[in-house]
């Protein structure tokens, strides 16, 4: 087995699993430094019957040309792109070559110094001015998946629990008493499944 390595990251894999007519291979981009996009090439001794984590780009033969999806396209320093690919062939890992785009860089732009956004102050940043106390919850009440962050009349958030149901209003969802709604974050768990 060879490795492929550039500055920015190093391409490697073994094959997992063979047998007679195929195998099992699975890959790594490790990033030393964090990077924006990926692409290898690499012998893999037969055609793919399946893959995981990434997509073919291109193929010539028994080498491929294989790429991110969406969601492992970008890696951090230290983290890696793991993804793999079933082979119906002689199964085998001979690595050709590894591209990657480190983070924040354009292929042929010359990189633009960052820009910082002007600081933001206490209203802006969701802070409450100094003289305001936000309202505690009673320890008495129960937990709920839902929080109300529709303004007090101090123009303070309360995040106090919603105790009736939520509607919508054009764009706004509303608690029941008409008071606008932010939602912060949603449970998924269990919606999956038949009983929920």
């Amino acid at each position: 087995m060879t490795d492929e390595a550039t500055a920015a990251a190093l391409f490697d894999g073994s094959v997992r699993n063979a047998w007679n007519g195929g195998g099992i291979i699975d890959m790594h981009v490790r990033a030393h430094e964090a990077i924006a996009d990926w692409s290898v090439e690499v012998n893999l001794g037969g055609a793919i019957v399946n893959i995981w984590n990434a997509v073919v780009l291109a193929r010539t033969g028994n080498t491929y040309t294989l790429g991110p999806l969406d969601y492992n396209k970008a890696v951090s320093a230290g983290g890696s792109a793991d993804f793999g690919v079933e082979i119906k062939g002689d199964a085998r890992f001979d690595p050709r070559h590894a591209t990657v785009v480190e983070a924040g860089v354009t292929p042929g732009v010359e990189a633009a110094p960052p820009l910082s956004p002007p600081p933001l102050d206490a209203a802006e940043a969701g802070a409450p001015p100094a003289d305001v106390a936000l309202p505690s919850t009673p320890s008495a009440a129960p937990a709920s998946p839902q929080q109300s962050t529709s303004a007090a009349p101090s123009g303070v958030a309360t995040n106090a629990p919603i105790d009736g149901p939520l509607s919508t209003s054009g764009r706004a969802i509303m608690d029941e008493t008409g008071q606008p709604v932010d939602i912060y974050g949603v449970n998924w768990f269990g919606f999956e499944t038949d009983v929920y």
